[in-house]
């Protein structure tokens, strides 16, 4: 047992900030070596974790000129209006989804576009994405995992093999494929000085909603993935940003007939572009970021919030 945490003042001379582990005198050496960096009076981040003073995670501001982008699920909803933006901003894109009418729909509306039909459930199709955006765009620096599937049903009264077919799909969907699609881009992202990998999460990974029990737990698991990956990039790859995106309702075929108060695809795809720039390792877009003060504030009622969808 350790002798009770004593919390004293530290004489600190001007300029210089205190030693945030000299403070916690009663903590065990292994809580006092807290393994971070000491960014100012207020800010403590994690290796790796953007800290609230510093202007990115990286360190540096990301340009969208001249990005070479692999973005799945571009070819309706929020992925659409992102490769759009991309575009116009001077991004080399290349967009990946099932429903070639609407990847040949989407290459007419953005000129220069460039597409790929290709199946996330299909384990044999991610290399050939990550082929094809090394061919078309001679290279890969930025990879966005937006492409997900959400399903509504109760485990208790959907019959059982077809609640084992589509646990398989959504999660090889939304969370098995974007990490295996990260692994295949890894190598080909190190390549560049910097580099990002997006991935597309949701509200519903902090708070679920009852009817898409497997979908919320496949966002959890994907923005959990993507702090542990923002972790191992900042020993292995540090000019390589592990991006956790954050949405709230977005008016996109998938949240057809659900909820109100939805945002655009405009602004959502604007919100994460920006965050981008700035080198932000979570992007909170449009009422996320008060949803999520919320949950940290009053979890009950978050949660409440999100129950019914």
């Amino acid at each position: 047992m350790h002798d009770p945490v004593q919390i004293e003042p530290i004489p600190v001379a001007p300029g210089h900030a205190p030693d945030p582990a000299a403070r916690w005198s009663g903590f065990p050496p292994r809580v006092a070596q807290w393994p971070g960096t000491w960014s100012g009076t207020r800010n403590w981040a994690l290796p790796g974790q953007r800290s609230s003073s510093s202007a990115g995670q990286n360190g540096f501001l990301m340009e969208l000129q001249g990005l070479k982008v692999l973005l799945t699920g571009g070819g309706s909803g929020v992925g659409l209006e992102l490769a759009r933006q991309l575009v116009a901003a001077g991004s080399d894109v290349l967009i990946t989804g099932r429903d070639e009418g609407r990847l040949d729909a989407a290459a007419t509306q953005i000129p220069g576009l460039r597409t790929l039909a290709a199946d996330l459930a299909r384990a044999e199709d991610l290399p050939r994405m990550v082929d094809a955006a090394l061919s078309q765009l001679g290279g890969l620096s930025l990879l966005v995992n937006n492409a997900g599937i959400q399903l509504n049903y109760h485990l208790a009264t959907r019959p059982v093999a077809q609640v084992l077919a589509d646990v398989d799909l959504e999660l090889r969907t939304d969370l098995i494929a974007p990490i295996q699609l990260t692994a295949l881009s890894l190598p080909h992202l190190m390549r560049e000085p910097h580099a990002a990998v997006v991935n597309i999460g949701s509200g519903l990974a902090v708070s679920p909603k009852r009817s898409a029990a497997v979908y919320g737990a496949a966002k959890a698991g994907l923005r959990t993935f993507t702090k542990a990956l923002r972790y191992q990039l900042a020993v292995d790859a540090p000019g390589i940003s592990a991006v956790d995106v954050v949405l709230p309702l977005v008016d996109t075929p998938m949240t057809a007939g659900r909820g109100a108060g939805k945002i655009s695809v405009e602004q959502a795809a604007h919100e994460i572009l920006a965050g981008l720039r700035a080198d932000r390792s979570e992007i909170h877009v449009g009422k996320a970021r008060a949803f999520l003060l919320l949950h940290r504030l009053a979890p009950r009622r978050a949660d409440a919030l999100l129950a019914d969808g």
